[in-house]
């Protein structure tokens, strides 16, 4: 079938989850087929290329973009399709963290019930933020919180590996360790 006729694309970034989205890619094929959901599924290969692949995709007009992976990879994702009304988007989980599925009462992992709800298609709005001009989805880290993330990463784009577990040696560290900073937030024509 060509492209014109598809409706489903599946962005998998191979290295979310210590390179476990990676390996449920088998699984995803299994549940396209069994939902019979005609769908791609594209890999990213670099930091920001979740961005172009939706964006791509959406010009094309596939009306579910999914990510796969964690929530890195869906807000990245998620981007370019904010207020488009034509697109559902959504996100198998295959992070580290997964913490953006799990607010909305789903597992870390998907089980096969799990597989059968998100084939279901039901879908409700949300909301976004905005800060500095970056869109973000599941929360905003500051202070405190967004060292313990920052924490995480080699360099920027670059996580460190390991478990979820090492997010608490790294709580634990900047509660030992963390110095605030001054800031100033500006919230319409109010500065705090």
């Amino acid at each position: 079938m060509d492209n014109a006729k598809k409706e489903w694309v599946f962005i998998v970034n191979p290295i979310a989850g210590n390179g476990f989205a990676k390996t449920i890619v088998p699984k995803l094929k299994e549940m396209i087929q069994k939902h019979n959901v005609d769908a791609e599924i594209v890999f990213t290969e670099r930091s920001g290329h979740a961005t172009e692949l939706s964006e791509q995709y959406l010009k094309k007009g596939f009306r579910y973009i999914i990510a796969v992976g964690g929530d890195g990879t869906f807000n990245e994702m998620s981007r370019p399709l904010i207020d488009k009304k034509v697109v559902t988007t959504g996100i198998i989980p295959a992070g580290t963290g997964n913490d953006f599925i799990q607010i909305l009462g789903f597992p870390n992992r998907f089980g096969d019930n799990e597989w059968d709800i998100f084939f279901e298609r039901n879908t409700i709005a949300m909301d976004a933020g905005s800060c500095n001009g970056m869109i973000f989805l599941n929360g905003m880290g500051l202070g405190f919180d967004a060292q313990v993330a920052a924490e995480n990463y080699t360099e920027p784009g670059k996580v460190k590996r390991g478990s979820k577990y090492k997010y608490i040696w790294h709580i634990i560290k900047t509660l030992l360790f963390f110095k605030e900073k001054r800031m100033t937030v500006i919230t319409g024509n109010r500065q705090t």
